[in-house]
């Protein structure tokens, strides 16, 4: 775990800081989410943290600082970006690698010039998301699926966000190395940096410390401590895609670790030059803005509010989650709700993440 500072001692003012305890514990009263955390940590120390609201709409489960997310889509890059990362340094693949080799039994045409990169920067031409839970179960169900889909438009012309990009990634990744993404992640990457309260599927018996995401529309109910996405509920919660569970606390360890060139603590998961293609754009900016796993300028999907740095680089999750990290001004921003239990549309909670983060740039004195 990061160590605690005063904001002043690492460069804000305390005063404005404050604000953003205020401006979440207002968003909660308007039912833009059940209840949140949030951290802020600069120079390697957390300056500002807190915890307001429910992690269900129970008023006898009050939200914690260490309470438990549902990361969504969060499980792109700390997941499996950040396992594909290291594969990739170990020589396991390159990037230029086409999709459809790694599936030598299929004949795929159609999926001719679509590569690792382009899934891992969402140019691949696969559509965003279908619902393959609504036809079948199971992970081969659904890559089955995917590998059938007619690309939308030829590879690299276009950034389309495609959480059926990412399963396939989880595929190759496990055929690659004949180890699922749960258990490759936790080798490669959580028990490194010691997030002992990341991972997917947690037991039940810790249930009760995992925030409700919010009503499934598969299954017709509250979910807490199941994976809310419903195509990653149907490979058995472990997906590429989503999935992930974790903490502001853990989710800081590996945000300071993407800040300090791979390494936490005398642990490297990754190297410095791999961590530069990690934080920086990889796209031209005609075609978006995305490096490999991360949301980056120009991206419209990138939470930096208005005020932070051209440089920051980030990731949200339906279910309320957001991580941005902003290397001009060694900065990192944790945002955890539960908006899909009032709130659905977030509108309000939209508004208000990117508020929070205004308030956080306009509290720097550098």
């Amino acid at each position: 775990m990061l160590a605690l500072s005063s904001p002043h001692a690492v460069g804000f003012d305390p005063q404005r800081l404050s604000r953003v305890q205020s401006l979440l514990e207002e968003a909660c009263e308007r039912r833009e989410f059940a209840g949140a955390v949030y951290l802020v940590a600069r120079h390697g120390s957390i300056a500002a943290r807190g915890a307001v609201g429910l992690r269900n709409d129970d008023p006898a489960a009050p939200m914690t600082l260490d309470t438990i997310f549902d990361m969504a889509s969060l499980t792109k890059p700390v997941a499996t970006a950040a396992a594909a990362l290291c594969l990739l340094e170990q020589g396991a693949f390159h990037l230029l690698q086409e999709v459809r080799s790694f599936f030598p039994e299929k004949e795929l045409p159609h999926l001719e010039g679509a590569t690792l990169f382009h899934l891992l920067t969402h140019t691949s031409g696969l559509p965003p998301y279908k619902d393959f839970y609504r036809t079948g179960e199971g992970q081969k169900h659904l890559v089955e699926g995917i590998l059938s889909l007619e690309l939308t438009q030829p590879p690299g012309a276009k950034y389309a966000y495609s959480c059926l990009g990412f399963i396939l990634l989880q595929a190759v990744l496990e055929r690659i190395t004949g180890e699922p993404l749960d258990a490759l992640a936790q080798r490669l990457v959580f028990e490194p940096l010691e997030m002992k309260r990341t991972r997917y599927c947690p037991p039940a018996d810790g249930h009760g410390e995992i925030a409700t995401a919010g009503v499934c529309p598969w299954r017709e109910r509250k979910v807490s401590g199941e994976v809310h996405d419903p195509n990653a509920a149907a490979q058995g919660g472990v997906s590429g895609n989503a999935g992930l569970f974790s903490t502001a606390a853990d989710l800081a360890v590996f945000a300071q670790m993407m800040l300090r060139d791979g390494a936490f603590h005398g642990r490297r998961i990754l190297g410095p030059v791999t961590i530069r293609q990690a934080a920086e754009n990889r796209l031209a900016p005609e075609v978006g803005g995305s490096s490999l796993g991360w949301f980056t300028h120009p991206n419209a999907m990138l939470p930096r509010g208005d005020l932070l740095s051209l440089r920051s680089f980030g990731h949200t999750g339906f279910t309320g989650t957001s991580l941005l990290i902003d290397p001009e001004y060694d900065l990192i921003v944790i945002f955890l709700a539960n908006r899909l239990v009032y709130e659905p549309e977030g509108v309000g909670f939209f508004a208000t993440r990117r508020k929070l983060h205004n308030l956080v740039a306009a509290s720097l004195m550098l």
